[in-house]
């Protein structure tokens, strides 16, 4: 009743693996092996299913209520039926106690007193994401290019009665992200967070890039080098604590498209570079968590005119909610429902996929060429506002 309330499935027939020959002999011995456990806690924690809820799967519950009628008798009080009000408890779950909704106080109990290193911050998603930080009570240090930016989001949040401290620093500089390095160990003594979101896009298609092959190293140096560098540098400190590290992605890395080759792979490099972190380091504590963001209303997309009427964009503030979830709730990977819908078909029918994106890539031609598809352009740019990319 209360899944039917929630809007869940139908559940389908129970399966008793007790009842297979030599199953519950076997499954006791394999549970015993600590990699066992530790392969199931991080199964069901894919599932978003609490490890400590496996032993209750099969579980016969019968509900009793003879003491109430009993108390009840002669009052004229009756108990309703469960189902006629399982929508109204559902209702207040949702309300008052759905983890999802209670994001401050999550956020809270995670990163109070957590040292949280946020990269990019003097604007857009990563300044969002620090003023979020300093209201869960966490010591924010800020990173960007322009110190004067910097110092006065770190004042804003000071005046907020948060922690912020300024360091300002050119990623795309290998000794400046040393000394980022340096200062940041001698001053705070290391890190419990660290968010790699500063980043450089160029929209571009790489048949217009035959002699432009430095966008493509100024662009890996900025958004794959000095995030590893400065991994490397703080992992130290980041492996006494058991701390996360986490990369804000995009969703292309999901279902690569046109025009960003260049931009596209650096994200996918940072993506590759955090699933060897987390097959490394997972038992001493670490955990990296990959954010695929999708089109996102900052600095970043204000140069693309085919982006100006997009209505689908992501704002700031959901885009650090995102980041931040993946931090507290230490999730792997966190992303849209369309962003998973693209990933799963990407991964099932690439030819397929490939095959969408170069006829969509017709349609929306990235320079003055005529449309090869103008009614799919057309029916296109009605629904969204503007080009797919």
């Amino acid at each position: 009743m209360f899944l039917s309330a929630a809007g869940g499935p139908r559940l389908g027939p129970a399966i008793s693996f007790a009842k297979m020959p030599g199953a519950k002999k076997t499954g006791a011995m394999l549970s015993m092996l600590p990699s066992v456990q530790e392969l199931r806690d991080a199964f069901l924690c894919d599932l978003g299913l609490p490890s400590s809820g496996l032993g209750a799967m099969n579980i016969k519950a019968r509900f009793e209520d003879d003491n109430t009628q009993a108390a009840l008798a002669g009052s004229g009080i009756t108990c309703p039926p469960l189902e006629t009000y399982a929508k109204t408890l559902y209702r207040y779950y949702e309300d008052h106690l759905d983890p999802m909704k209670q994001r401050p106080a999550r956020y809270r109990r995670a990163l109070t007193g957590k040292t949280v290193l946020v990269t990019g911050s003097s604007r857009g998603i990563g300044l969002e994401v620090a003023k979020l930080a300093a209201e869960a009570g966490a010591k924010v240090l800020l990173v960007a290019r322009d110190a004067e930016k910097l110092e006065a989001v770190a004042e804003e949040i000071r005046a907020s009665g948060g922690e912020a401290h300024a360091h300002a620093a050119d990623l795309s500089s290998f000794d400046e992200i040393d000394a980022l390095a340096e200062a940041v160990l001698a001053q705070h003594g290391g890190v419990d967070v660290l968010i790699h979101n500063a980043a450089h896009s160029i929209r571009r298609p790489i048949a217009a890039s035959v002699d432009r092959f430095h966008d493509y190293e100024r662009t890996m140096r900025l958004n794959y080098f000095a995030p590893v560098r400065l991994t490397l540098r703080l992992l130290p400190s980041l492996r006494e604590r058991g701390g996360t590290i986490s990369h804000v992605l995009t969703m292309g890395v999901l279902i690569p498209g046109p025009y960003f080759a260049a931009y596209l792979a650096t994200k996918a490099a940072l993506d590759a570079f955090g699933d060897s972190l987390m097959a490394e380091l997972q038992h001493e504590g670490i955990h990296v968590s990959s954010v695929y963001l999708s089109l996102t209303k900052t600095d970043m997309m204000a140069p693309v005119q085919e982006y100006a009427g997009r209505r689908d964009t992501m704002t700031p503030q959901r885009a650090a909610m995102m980041v931040l979830d993946g931090v507290v709730d230490r999730r792997r990977r966190v992303m849209t429902p369309l962003g998973a819908y693209f990933a799963f078909g990407n991964r099932i029918t690439p030819a397929t996929t490939s095959r969408i994106l170069n006829l969509l890539q017709r349609a929306f031609p990235a320079d003055d060429t005529p449309s090869e598809f103008p009614m799919e352009k057309a029916f296109i740019t009605n629904a969204i506002g503007g080009s797919p990319f």
